[in-house]
């Protein structure tokens, strides 16, 4: 027969689950990324993934309760949680500037040759916040 779990148990495990899932798809998110091309996106999405778990391990060190009265310094542990927040809004920009200035291809050039065959591919870049979306010329 299973054990049954109180509700503090059930939500840590799922804040557990979630956590470590959240930190997965970082990693993939990370891995898909060419290093040559994506190094700065890559840095800030891996900073992303430490100050999350530093969050984590600061929640998981507060004491739990044995007795209806305990005594925590709220203040300390309200501006330890702050801080920890104001570096993961950090990290967050750093994710936003470094996906920002990423290079996007922006237009086509076809180079051919003197009988019109398409030889090569000149492909031009723009940083990703510099690109604009228009509608296409043309409509079905």
């Amino acid at each position: 027969m299973a054990k049954e779990l109180s509700k503090e148990e059930y939500e840590e495990i799922v804040a557990e689950k979630r956590h470590s899932e959240l930190k997965a798809v970082l990693g993939k998110v990370a891995a898909s990324l060419s290093e040559k091309d994506d190094k700065a996106v890559i840095d800030a999405i891996n900073g992303q993934g430490e100050k999350m778990a530093k969050l984590v391990k600061a929640i998981e060190s507060i004491p739990k309760p044995e007795s209806p009265v305990v005594n925590i310094n709220q203040e300390k542990v309200i501006s330890s949680v702050n801080e920890m927040c104001k570096e993961i809004i950090e990290s967050n920009n750093k994710v936003i500037a470094a996906l920002e200035n990423r290079l996007l291809p922006d237009t086509f050039t076809l180079i051919k040759s003197f009988g019109g065959v398409t030889e090569s591919v000149k492909v031009n870049y723009k940083p990703a916040n510099q690109m604009t979306i228009s509608k296409p010329k043309y409509q079905a």
